[in-house]
């Protein structure tokens, strides 16, 4: 069973064992959901020159199996980018040797190209409309919470899961002029 923390709501007395066999309390069932089990294995690059950023990233990851590769600068991402695809890059606004635009430089618009989501220490509508209209995917603001990071992951991996399986599906339509 794979838990993460949300926030609080009260609830009924009630326990439920997991599947190490400690018993929860339904207080504290109530304010953890679970991780869709489709989602395990989700390959994440994590992109910022903020070591506190990277740590808080980290730590949300610990509670999760997916895979987590972090760098600390724009150049270091180009690097891990061409080791190895991840379908999810969460990049810094700002990084020491560049932007989140400049990242996105890098990227194609082909379906199979990772989906990056922003994370930034402050929003405003303005701001957000601007940097979903210069593709990205999603904006996390700082301090995370843990229950957006990981619906952001999860929805960007789901939809970049999608558009790779659209373009390697066969065309209906080329049987049929």
């Amino acid at each position: 069973m794979i838990l993460i923390w949300q926030s609080a709501c009260n609830t009924n007395n009630m326990t439920v064992s997991s599947s190490a066999g400690r018993r929860l309390s339904s207080e504290l069932i109530a304010r953890w959901h679970y991780i869709p089990q489709a989602f395990q294995g989700v390959t994440v690059l994590a992109v910022s020159s903020d070591d506190s950023e990277r740590r808080a990233i980290e730590n949300l990851f610990t509670h999760t199996k997916w895979d987590l590769h972090c760098t600390d600068s724009l150049a270091d991402a180009r690097r891990q980018m061409e080791q190895e695809s991840s379908p999810v890059i969460l990049c810094s606004y700002r990084l020491v040797d560049g932007s989140w635009s400049e990242l996105m430089e890098n990227l194609s618009d082909a379906p199979g190209a990772p989906k990056v989501i922003v994370t930034t220490r402050s929003l405003d509508a303005k701001r957000f409309e601007e940097l979903l209209h210069d593709g990205a995917f999603d904006v996390l603001t700082r301090p995370f919470q843990a229950r957006q990071v990981y619906s952001a992951i999860s929805e960007a991996w789901r939809q970049w899961k999608a558009g790779c399986e659209q373009r390697l599906a066969p065309n209906a339509y080329a049987a049929h002029p």
